[in-house]
């Protein structure tokens, strides 16, 4: 199983950077069958130095 973690700044910013990697991954092997990725929103998050 392959998991991996990614902020965006929206749903928006999400689904274009989807658009663009996916098919770069299916084409390197990764599975696609499982469906769409989960997506959760962030309560909290810290920028060091912000």
């Amino acid at each position: 199983m392959v998991e991996i973690y990614d902020l965006r700044e929206s749903q928006e910013a999400m689904d274009t950077f989807g658009a663009l990697i996916m098919p770069i991954a299916e084409k390197h092997g990764m599975p696609s069958a499982s469906g769409p990725p989960a997506v959760s929103p962030v309560h909290r998050y810290w920028v060091p130095g912000a």
